[in-house]
């Protein structure tokens, strides 16, 4: 019996074309990380431009570009190792520590801070950028949509808190 699976071994004979890395948003520059598609032809998009009505997108990637220096502290909170080099008397952990805390310092952020734990410090760095850079739509509501998506679809499929004229 023959096989019907192909083996694809170079990337000639492959029909994929590969994902550009960056947000799909003009001039953003940010990875893009989230897709509304499953079929790898949908366009990428960073946390931030996700999910935004396409007019909002200068208005978030100005944000982005005005935060850059959190965002900078950010990446050090997530790979030290790509900054700093250790050695015999100091981790590149306690380097990255050690300037994440001046940098928020500097910013007037102290408060972000956590010593000696830079994925706390990391988390508290992105909640501040989401403050800085989600766009208020007209109603109030930031978006991208602050909702918990996953629970909502799940609401609507159990017919929960809607009126579908079922008699019980």
């Amino acid at each position: 019996m023959k096989s019907k699976l192909v083996k694809f071994s170079n990337p000639e004979e492959s029909n994929q074309e590969s994902q550009p890395l960056s947000c799909g948003a003009y001039g953003c520059g940010l990875l893009g990380t989230i897709s509304a598609g499953t079929n790898g032809e949908s366009k990428f998009y960073c946390r931030f431009h996700y999910g935004l009505k396409p007019h909002k997108n200068d208005q978030v990637t100005a944000r982005i570009h005005q935060n850059s220096q959190l965002l900078d502290l950010f990446d050090m909170c997530t790979s030290p190792d790509r900054f700093f080099k250790g050695n015999n008397k100091t981790t590149f952990f306690e380097l990255a520590d050690t300037k994440v805390s001046q940098g928020l310092f500097d910013m007037g952020l102290q408060e972000l801070h956590i010593p000696k734990n830079l994925l706390k410090t990391r988390k508290n760095i992105m909640a501040e950028l989401d403050k800085r850079t989600f766009v208020i739509d007209e109603d109030g509501m930031p978006m991208p949509k602050a909702m918990d998506v996953g629970n909502h679809y799940l609401d609507k499929i159990n017919y929960k808190g809607t009126n579908v004229g079922f008699d019980k």
